[in-house]
């Protein structure tokens, strides 16, 4: 026999992804601790979970304490990575939304404009990171009201 699913009427918004694989920030402060201990501070593992937090903070709400980590995951990823990684390049977009976010617009447009004069917007003929590098430029443009160019 058919039985339909009870509808919820008030439905809890979704979660963010990282709290629904067991992420908190108890925990993930603690992946940080223990990737730094074993691996370094700059090894990539350690700047993921640096990024990690970073989101989990900033969608929390807890901005002002996201900003530091966010940058730091940034400068990392920038430094042992390369500045047009991809992963460098999506930690920078975090800490752009953040410092937007904190009302830092002045820092953020700073640091887009650094960031479209330093990324090409084309790496290597069909390497695949073409469209990413295209989407992050576009992205930073309309964060800088230059939506036409974007």
């Amino acid at each position: 026999n058919f039985k339909p699913a009870p509808v919820l009427l008030n439905p809890s918004p979704p979660a963010s992804p990282l709290a629904s694989r067991g992420g908190s920030e108890s925990k993930l402060t603690q992946d940080i601790a223990s990737k730094k201990a074993r691996l370094g501070p700059l090894h990539p593992e350690t700047l993921r979970a640096t990024h990690d937090l970073a989101v989990f903070l900033s969608e929390a709400g807890k901005a002002a304490v996201a900003e530091p980590l966010a940058r730091r995951a940034w400068c990392g990823r920038a430094a042992k990575l390369g500045p047009t990684h991809e992963d460098t390049l999506v930690s920078f977009r975090e800490l752009v939304t953040i410092l937007n976010e904190l009302g830092q617009n002045h820092e953020a447009e700073q640091l887009s404009k650094c960031a479209i004069e330093g990324t090409p917007a084309i790496v290597e003929p069909d390497d695949g990171k073409n469209l990413d590098s295209l989407e992050n430029q576009a992205f930073l443009l309309e964060g800088l009201g230059r939506v036409d160019e974007a």
